[in-house]
């Protein structure tokens, strides 16, 4: 990584930037933030290839290192200043990568429904994975009432 920073310019920028590894992606290698500086890289892809780790890891930085040098005036995530980076690095400018073979994402358990919304007034109810508090019924709300909804737990 400090090879890249250093070819981009922007050598101290190690220091200042925290990579995460995430058990929570699963429909994405990597994912940047580049005003707050952090990279967060699928967890699972401690098991791949070493070089496709140093591949996604080189790109999201690229984002990082686009912004700082570009004062947060880019246009497009994947535009021209990331794109030269990327070249730069010595990797081709590719926006989506594709899983190796073998290495899955983990599954996602399905989250349950745990709460009802009930409208006291027309009986309109909505299931959630969690409580709603700022829900309110449409048809009520229209209707000139203040559309509130109870929530209840349901199960456990």
């Amino acid at each position: 990584m400090n090879r890249w920073l250093a070819l981009w310019g922007v050598p101290d920028l190690a220091e200042k930037s925290t990579i995460e590894w995430s058990r929570r992606m699963t429909s994405s290698l990597g994912r940047s933030h580049p005003q707050t500086r952090l990279v967060r890289v699928a967890a699972y892809l401690k098991q791949a290839d070493p070089a496709l780790v140093e591949e996604v890891l080189c790109h999201e930085m690229a984002h990082v290192a686009a912004y700082a040098i570009h004062g947060g005036r880019i246009r497009r995530p994947h535009g021209p200043e990331w794109r030269q980076l990327m070249q730069t690095a010595g990797y081709p400018p590719k926006v989506r990568m594709a899983v190796p073979p073998g290495l899955a994402p983990p599954k996602r358990k399905r989250t349950r429904r745990a709460y009802l919304h009930l409208c006291l007034l027309c009986k309109m109810t909505r299931l959630a994975g969690r409580a709603m508090r700022r829900w309110r019924c449409a048809r009520c709300r229209r209707n000139g009432f203040d559309g509130k909804l109870r929530i209840a737990k349901l199960g456990s």
